[in-house]
């Protein structure tokens, strides 16, 4: 066999081998780490403020509605009560029994809503509508005083007008506006029926401002309820009949046995009391 030429080998200096590689690779991740990190830090101050400004959003959107919420003042009187609201605006607003009054505390808005009777004297102000939603009516003020009467179990809102005018529209039917003035009422009935305005006394829609319970030609069905709301009783009729009786009456500063009897004997009725519950039947001839 032929001798081959040797070629000589290097030897394989391991320790200092890997110290140099080791060398490589820090010195490559000193230049590409801080650059990896720096990307790293501001992706998650990204993200962080994000958050941030999500959250800010989100509790700026939560305080102005809960603003909102909170200067939505709610009325409520009790049977027989009545309460006298000032607004800030120098208007004032004599809520009658049994009644619900929504308001704008704060007055951004002069819009209300009102379930039952109030009586609104009402500082005028073209700028800034005074409005009443009641039933299915609207009544815009224009520089007045005025009833509005609307309960629940009324088919009939009534809006009297002791001074001033007033604007009233049927928002159910979309039946047309009327101007009413002193000393008319409007009645807005249902969809069908058109807005009707009639003269009336003021004297009949602000007695009970005073105290003064009357009745002008009101079936005693109407005034079995009327009663419920001044007294907190349950009137109930044995005898159907008698619900289409009329009655017309005033009791100045009434007591609920007073009306009671003076009730009996204009009615050729008797009644029975049990706790809050009264009875009223004909008499036996």
């Amino acid at each position: 066999m032929d001798d081959e030429p040797t070629v000589p080998r290097r030897a394989w200096q391991t320790d200092q081998e890997w110290f140099n590689l080791l060398e490589r690779i820090t010195a490559d991740e000193a230049v590409v780490r801080p650059r990896a990190q720096a990307r790293r830090h501001w992706w998650w101050v990204g993200i962080a403020a994000g958050i941030v400004l999500l959250l800010g959003v989100s509790a700026l959107g939560t305080t102005r509605w809960r603003n909102r919420r909170a200067s939505i003042e709610t009325v409520v009187t009790t049977a027989g009560q009545r309460l006298i609201v000032r607004l800030a605006d120098k208007s004032t607003i004599t809520l009658g029994p049994a009644s619900t009054l929504r308001y704008d505390r704060s007055q951004r808005s002069r819009e209300m809503t009102l379930e039952g009777l109030a009586d609104f004297r009402v500082e005028h102000d073209p700028a800034r509508p005074f409005v009443v939603h009641a039933g299915g009516a609207d009544i815009a003020d224009i520089g007045t005083e005025f009833v509005v009467r609307s309960y629940a179990s009324d088919s009939v809102v009534h809006v009297a007008v002791n001074t001033g005018v007033v604007s009233v529209r049927n928002r159910v039917g979309d039946r047309g506006e009327l101007l009413v003035h002193a000393g008319e009422v409007a009645l807005v009935h249902g969809v069908s029926a058109p807005l009707q305005v009639r003269d009336v006394a003021p004297a009949a829609f602000t007695a009970w401002i005073g105290g003064t319970l009357t009745f002008d030609d009101d079936e005693f069905v109407d005034v079995a309820r009327e009663l419920g709301r001044w007294f907190d009783v349950d009137v109930r009729l044995a005898d159907p009949s008698l619900g289409a009786r009329r009655i017309t009456a005033i009791y100045n500063t009434p007591s609920l046995t007073s009306v009671l009897d003076a009730l009996g004997a204009t009615l050729g009725a008797r009644y029975e009391r049990t706790g809050r519950i009264i009875t009223f039947s004909a008499r036996v001839k």
